[in-house]
């Protein structure tokens, strides 16, 4: 059993024998558990559901190293969240609070260590604020709270390390994995018709890459054509991949995967 799996969020019982249910005071707590846990059990470059379609993967020593695994890292944080708002939005609020939990014990705190190397402020009080707000507060304090967490995610990224690369390129990289890991997690989701939360996952990493998208590709358009188009031909191909917050009808992930392949090789040798 994954340690990490021990967080399952506000509200929800810890399979451990005689463990009370969790409020929202003891998630600061709970995540330090589950980061020394992680560590004791030699689990620490997992960094998140490797393997789960496209949800996690990272490895946060690569992340100290590599501009483009570093701002993934940050977008799955982004991704998580996103997908919460968006299931609270849609009327699954347990649901959503359970993917803002998961953004701090499947990424956070794997992370933070690789954070605090490359001098960013931490924000885990930020993702505990937001966890703790999904629960029970207003549609406009759940969405402030996920904009602060994005401001911090945005402003890490400035501290991404150097490789040779410029700004635009790691942003092309970042998005182009983006795209990438929206494809990846449907076709994992496809397999899973009835788990909502796995749909989600993928709704989550489709809104980080039309975010991202909406800042990058009019600039990179004017530098780098090819590159820019082969990003904007992925992201169109996500659309009828996930056009609600709830799955509609199935899709052949097939095209958006290819798509994908091809903005990555596009972007690659970017400097």
């Amino acid at each position: 059993m994954n340690r990490r799996k021990i967080w399952l969020g506000v509200g929800v019982a810890v399979l451990l024998p005689g463990a009370a249910e969790l409020v929202p005071e003891t998630s600061g707590l709970l995540a330090r558990l589950a980061r020394a846990a992680g560590a004791e059990g030699g689990e620490g470059g997992e960094g998140g559901e490797g393997g789960e379609g496209g949800e996690g993967g990272i490895d946060p020593e690569a992340a100290r190293r590599d501009p483009v695994v570093f701002g993934t890292a940050l977008a799955v944080v982004d991704a998580h969240l996103l997908a919460g708002l968006a299931a609270i939005e849609a009327g699954e609020r347990e649901l959503g609070a359970t993917l803002f939990g998961h953004a701090i014990a499947e990424v956070y705190v794997d992370l933070e260590p690789t954070l605090e190397a490359r001098g960013v402020p931490p924000f885990l009080a930020d993702l505990e604020k937001a966890q703790a707000v999904a629960e029970n507060g207003s549609p406009a304090e759940i969405r402030a709270a996920v904009d602060r967490v994005l401001a911090a995610t945005a402003a890490a990224m400035e501290k991404a390390p150097a490789d040779g690369r410029s700004r635009l390129a790691v942003e092309a990289g970042v998005l182009a994995e983006t795209i990438d890991r929206a494809a990846l997690q449907y076709q994992s989701a496809a397999a899973r018709p009835d788990d909502l939360e796995a749909y989600l996952d993928g709704v989550g990493w489709k809104l980080v890459a039309e975010r991202k998208a909406a800042n990058l590709l009019p600039e990179l358009s004017k530098s780098r054509a090819e590159a820019a188009t082969a990003l904007s031909a992925a992201l169109a191909a996500l659309k009828p991949l996930y056009p609600a917050a709830r799955p509609g009808a199935p899709a052949d992930a097939g095209a958006a995967l290819a798509a994908a392949s091809k903005a990555k090789l596009a972007v690659v040798d970017l400097r």
